[in-house]
């Protein structure tokens, strides 16, 4: 990491790989099919070799836990290999070398290797929202009610323990009340959605069956 003569991380730098990293939210919130790589190329040349390879240890690393995210916690042995197959993707392999034979990293050969993966990146995202967008309305309506039952217990949670503490410095009794309330709430949120789960199922099959009819 670059630092300052005091010892500090470079806040320039840190300000540059935020600009970077905002130029790949934004081009993948805009669904931008072929990002300004003109403008990434200029981002890129602003930052030294070592904020860069530091960027892209983290770029990376995140790619590849998003990729092991992807697979169904129960099956470790395919979320493995999806966080190896990533790593092995995105990482960069010297081509050259120096008089001792040691590889080196030359700074063109590794800055477009971190541009080309952000592009494919961008349009990767690009292309599986758009894919989540063509889906049934009822579908993307299920999904967000099981990330709104998600929200529901950690915000239940939380009111949970400060009405426990209401209860403990005024010595009041609130926090049965909030407990069996939230239970009752987030109870009919979840057999909503495991019910929904039968006729997303069913929904499913039909589109197969009217798609194989076609």
């Amino acid at each position: 990491m670059e630092q300052s003569v005091w010892g500090t991380p470079d806040k320039m730098a840190r300000a540059r790989r935020k600009t970077l990293e905002r130029f790949v939210s934004q081009s993948i919130k805009e669904e931008r099919e072929h990002p300004d790589e003109i403008k990434l190329q200029a981002l890129l040349d602003e930052m030294g070799t070592t904020e860069l390879q530091e960027f892209w240890s983290y770029f990376t690393a995140d790619r590849s836990f998003s990729a092991a995210n992807a697979v169904p916690d129960w099956q470790t042995k395919r979320q493995e290999k999806a966080l190896k197959r990533e790593l092995m993707h995105s990482a960069f392999y010297p081509k050259e070398k120096d008089d001792s034979g040691k590889y080196i990293i030359v700074r063109d050969d590794f800055v477009e290797h971190v541009k080309s993966h952000i592009v494919e990146h961008i349009c990767e995202k690009v292309e599986a929202e758009k894919k989540y967008k063509s889906l049934p309305l009822f579908i993307r309506i299920h999904d967000k009610i099981g990330f709104s039952v998600v929200l529901m217990v950690i915000f239940g949670i939380l009111l949970g323990l400060l009405s426990l503490s209401i209860d403990i410095l005024f010595k009041t009794k609130t926090f049965n009340q909030v407990v069996n309330a939230g239970e009752i709430i987030v109870g009919i949120a979840w057999w909503i959605y495991l019910l929904l789960i039968f006729v997303r199922i069913i929904v499913c099959k039909l589109n197969k069956t009217k798609v194989g009819t076609h």
